[in-house]
């Protein structure tokens, strides 16, 4: 748990934003401020891509520390911590998958295969994705707490000295479904957990093991059913059709599944791959059924990005480290030499994972961007003519989605374009403009039929440049 605090919460201010991490902190933010569920604003407005828990809990989280109102000032440090603060969040959940990839290890197998896997999910570097503020992080800690629950239902049930297991079953349910009232392809978790309620249930008294399962499929089904619910409630059940839809039509990206880990993490990829086989012909369906159902889905449904991996990841360490013991205790050495083999197989594993792991968080991209920031609301806060720390002017801002929702949430320069994909479409109502010129939005500029009567400040090298004709050209 400490290597998982230092390689999630190392450099959270420098390493770099992704456009994904920009959707889900600006509609955290909507919750965070009551403006409610959804976005009603630019490009977003009618949007139901995904559910709304994970928005819902970090926003309140955010909401509950008082953030952004302890952010007092333009600085670069102010605008850094604007960044960390969430970023803070999602570590500490990092923190708690890695216990809870450890217990789940334990109650499988034993500890030594537990503290391997924990310690391959801590250091290695497909595991940087732990760090994103996506959907898929926030949902994680439901879906391993679910699995862990599912696991002890017969063991806490004895322990506990009286009957709870219908308690139990319950609440292994309603932590899957928060889950997919974050991020749909979690049900493809439902076999795997369905499976050990149904296992672990079979030597209750008085309860039949199929009984437990369809209790256990009361909140699968309920909980998942209150997004669609909601947009009907709302008169907006078309749009969340059209949303769903959207999903499902999106781009074919197969050739990308296994790529993306490749490049990454191959280490992990082959260990995890082999665990997976080896597991399969020693039918331990637990392994089989955390990974085979969502590699189905990904191919059949064809879209595809590098942080879906995360909800896999820790069935692969798991894997990995059952192969690497497997394979070591199949050696003729005596005790001794086997223990010693074991412990350097594992620290070299561990520290070439470490190495690369950092190589990875280490990239202080971000200031630049953070010193662009800070510039931008400089010039904003002169632009009336007083450099008073208060920016009174109406001013629109365009710049990419990674970074639009701390001038539009943080600082409440309300005219700020959500995303770049609103140029063009949404009407600029201020006489000045301030742009950030990067290639997500310079393909863009054609679109627009109107002059800008402010400069433009380049991302790359925070330079002002005079005008938008000026930056046409140095384009």
């Amino acid at each position: 748990m400490i290597l998982a605090g230092l390689t999630h919460l190392w450099n959270v201010v420098g390493f770099p934003l992704y456009t994904d991490e920009g959707h889900y902190i600006r509609r955290s933010l909507v919750v965070s401020k009551g403006i409610g569920l959804q976005e009603k604003t630019g490009f977003y407005r009618d949007a139901y891509d995904h559910p709304f828990f994970g928005q819902l809990l970090i926003g309140t989280m955010l909401r509950l520390s008082g953030y952004p109102n302890f952010i007092m000032s333009q600085t670069i440090s102010s605008i850094g911590l604007a960044i960390a603060f969430p970023r803070i969040i999602i570590g500490i959940f990092a923190i708690i998958d890695t216990f809870l990839v450890f217990k789940i290890a334990q109650r499988v197998y034993n500890t030594k295969v537990a503290s391997f896997a924990s310690l391959l999910f801590a250091v290695s570097p497909m595991t940087w994705q732990l760090r994103l503020i996506t959907l898929d992080n926030i949902a994680m800690p439901f879906l391993l707490t679910s699995i862990l629950v599912s696991l002890s239902i017969q063991t806490w049930n004895k322990k506990w000295k009286f009957h709870r297991h219908i308690i139990l079953v319950l609440l292994s349910g309603t932590l899957l479904g928060l889950a997919m009232l974050t991020k749909v392809p979690f049900f493809t978790m439902i076999p795997l957990v369905g499976y050990l309620v149904y296992k672990n249930s079979n030597h209750l008294k008085s309860r039949s093991p199929l009984k437990m399962v369809f209790v256990w499929l009361i909140p699968i089904i309920l909980i998942p059913s209150i997004w669609p619910l909601y947009a009907i409630s709302v008169g907006e059940f078309d749009l969340w059709k059209h949303g769903a839809l959207h999903q499902v039509e999106r781009e074919d990206r197969r050739s990308q599944i296994m790529e993306s880990f490749f490049n990454t993490d191959s280490m992990l990829l082959f260990l995890g791959l082999a665990g997976l086989i080896y597991s399969f012909l020693r039918k331990n369906w637990i392994v089989v059924l955390w990974i085979v159902p969502f590699l189905i889905f990904v191919y059949v449904h064809g879209w595809f990005n590098f942080f879906h991996w995360v909800i896999v990841l820790p069935a692969f360490c798991i894997a990995g480290a059952k192969l690497v013991f497997e394979l070591i205790h199949k050696m003729k050495f005596d005790r001794t030499k086997k223990s010693l083999t074991l412990i350097m197989v594992c620290a070299i594993i561990a520290g070439v994972g470490l190495f690369n792991t950092f190589i990875i968080i280490n990239r202080n991209i971000e200031g630049v961007a953070i010193r662009g920031i800070a510039e931008s609301l400089d010039y904003m806060d002169r632009a009336d003519g007083l450099d008073d720390d208060r920016i009174d002017e109406k001013i629109t801002v365009i710049t990419n989605t990674a970074h639009s929702w701390i001038y539009k949430y943080i600082y409440n320069l309300n005219y700020t374009f959500d995303t770049h994909r609103d140029i063009g479409t949404q009407k600029i109502e201020t006489k000045k403009t301030i742009i950030y010129q990067d290639e997500a939005i310079a393909d863009r500029f054609n679109q627009l039929e109107k002059k800008f009567s402010s400069f433009v400040i380049d991302m790359g090298a925070v330079k002002r440049i005079s005008s938008y004709g000026n930056s046409l050209q140095k384009r």
